[in-house]
């Protein structure tokens, strides 16, 4: 798909979005009306979390805080005046290469008009808990290029990713929230949904992908915060679909194993979710995708009322290219729960190689069109917007990690995090402005703001990610009514600690 079309895809979203992103806007007009319209005692008045009654959480895949804002004013980027010195006496933006020659950052849009590819497509990196060691090279950031390739050091800028730019113009971005360990997608997804990632059967760390060989992977022993919801009666929901990408992370917990295996055992030897619903994908006619379905839902009958909660909050799909489709309805219908997890399929996802910043916005588009056409709803929810890990691309912020006596925050010598910062979006009516966020967070940050609003308290956070980052309530002001911004193309701006490269 080349950009020109994927934009266009873009515009034609939603009714009225073509002229909108004429007018100079990328987001919904429902949402611009909606925050226009919204009275301004539900903007003000102290009310604090308790005027929020919904949260939405958005975590798509792989992408840096540099590489996505590292050209945006005012945030902790590539303008960074406080970055720091490398041992060799050069910024830390002059990343040593192989032969010698620093490689600085440079605009994805050039690489990829020099190579004739689409600048919205490029490949993915390395991510891995060994790789990801080998770039922070203990703090001094140095290690990017050699331990990934000169391609981690591409960005994007605000022509490249409007809708990105446009989220963080009107509302709030965070420039100090981290991923959680140095490594990839599962152990990052199981801070989200856990507050920790523990060990494998094997009693090695969990900081690998082992997890999504289902067929013999026993399934996580320590709870998640789904559970502690559902214990204490709050309403929660994944939305995910047929295909999602392996990241709807909960399927991986051995209590959701387990309600998976009752639920499938009518299908004919499926064990677990992503087996059954390859089938019904695969399926060769629409009947036999139906048959499947049907058979699903009579294990989930013969369920517990218990179970059958879980398995429908947490493992039930809807069909490929839907999840807005849901979302959208129990918005309309009054039926949102109070917690939500959105997890898309790999062509929405924005991971690297498999999608683009420019797919993502059309789910992003959707989900917020979904709110501003029901104001009432918008005006009391809160969306998240964050990115589980940097893929391998560069960031030049080195992580808070903890001191070697804090044994449960180390594996084979080194600090499993803070990880690498990625962006954060905090989209809602008491974030509009246009303003930066930088208080340290990680992942564990969405569920305390979670234990802040629910009472609902998550056990598995350590207490050095306590004292260390916060809880996202920093980034709302609750005190003050705010408008939406006029935003406008702001000049260039110069990257690299102010100076100007050739």
């Amino acid at each position: 798909m080349t950009t020109d079309m994927s934009r266009r895809r873009l515009f034609a979203l939603g009714g009225g979005a073509l002229g909108a992103a004429a007018a100079g806007s990328f987001l919904p007009p429902s949402l611009q009306a909606a925050i226009a319209a919204q009275p301004a005692a539900d903007r003000s008045g102290g009310a604090g979390l308790e005027a929020v009654e919904h949260v939405v959480i958005l975590m798509q895949e792989n992408r840096s805080f540099d590489h996505y804002f590292g050209m945006l004013r005012g945030v902790r980027g590539f303008g960074d005046r406080n970055a720091i010195e490398l041992p060799s006496g050069r910024p830390v933006f002059e990343q040593p290469g192989p032969l010698g020659a620093p490689v600085l950052p440079f605009p994805v849009r050039e690489a990829a008009e020099a190579q004739k590819k689409d600048l919205q497509y490029i490949g993915a990196l390395d991510h891995s808990w060994n790789g990801g060691a080998k770039a922070w090279a203990d703090g001094w950031m140095n290690g990017w290029v050699t331990a990934k390739t000169a391609a981690t050091m591409a960005y994007y800028d605000r022509g490249d990713i409007p809708l990105h730019y446009e989220l963080a113009d009107t509302f709030t971005v965070c420039d100090a929230y981290h991923s959680s360990i140095h490594t990839s997608t599962s152990p990052n997804r199981n801070h989200l949904w856990s507050g920790t990632t523990g060990t494998e059967a094997n009693g090695r760390r969990a900081v690998g992908n082992d997890a999504y060989d289902e067929g013999s992977h026993p399934g996580y022993d320590w709870g998640t915060y789904a559970e502690r919801l559902e214990k204490a009666g709050r309403s929660w929901k994944t939305y995910t679909e047929w295909e999602n990408f392996t990241d709807n992370q909960i399927e991986f917990f051995a209590t959701f194993k387990a309600v998976a295996r009752k639920a499938l055992a009518r299908t004919g030897g499926h064990t677990y979710m992503e087996s059954f619903y390859a089938a019904v994908r695969e399926a060769d006619t629409e009947g036999e995708r139906e048959r499947l379905l049907g058979l699903l839902d009579e294990g989930v009958a013969a369920l517990t009322a218990a179970d059958r909660s879980l398995f429908d909050r947490g493992l039930r799909r809807v069909r490929t290219g839907t999840l807005a489709d849901e979302f959208a309805e129990d918005v309309a219908a009054g039926t949102l729960p109070e917690v939500s997890y959105l997890v898309p399929s790999a062509v929405d996802s924005e991971h690297p190689s498999v999608s683009s910043p420019v797919h993502s916005a059309t789910i992003v588009y959707k989900v917020l069109d979904a709110l501003g056409r029901h104001p009432d709803v918008w005006r009391r929810t809160v969306v998240l917007i964050n990115y589980d890990e940097n893929d391998g691309f560069f960031d030049h912020v080195p992580p808070p990690v903890a001191p070697a006596e804090v044994t449960e925050e180390h594996w084979e010598g080194r600090p499993t995090g803070l990880g690498v910062r990625v962006p954060l979006l905090v989209v809602s009516p008491w974030s509009v402005g246009g303003y930066v966020c930088s208080e340290v967070f990680d992942h564990t940050s969405v569920i305390r703001l979670l234990e802040r609003w629910t009472g609902v308290e998550e056990p598995n956070i350590s207490d050095w990610r306590r004292q260390v980052t916060g809880d996202l309530t920093s980034a709302f002001d609750f005190t003050r009514a705010r408008r939406q911004p006029e935003t406008e193309q702001p000049a260039a701006i110069p990257p690299f600690g102010g100076r100007w490269q050739p």
